[in-house]
């Protein structure tokens, strides 16, 4: 085995000690945001944050 792939081995073996990544149990009113930018007359990435999170349903 070469210095590469001790240092790759090395890398798998991080991969592994990770946690997994924590998603929200969310919805989000796709639909009903790009109805509502229309209406604004604006883009989606035009609206604020706080436009934006009337859209996303927590569960």
């Amino acid at each position: 085995m070469n210095g590469q792939m001790t240092k790759y081995d090395k890398y798998l073996q991080s991969l592994d000690d990770m946690q997994e990544p924590k998603v929200p149990n969310a919805r989000f009113e796709m639909r009903k945001l790009i109805e509502y930018a229309k209406e604004q007359g604006k883009r989606i990435s035009e609206l604020s944050i706080a436009e934006k999170q009337k859209f996303i349903k927590y569960l």
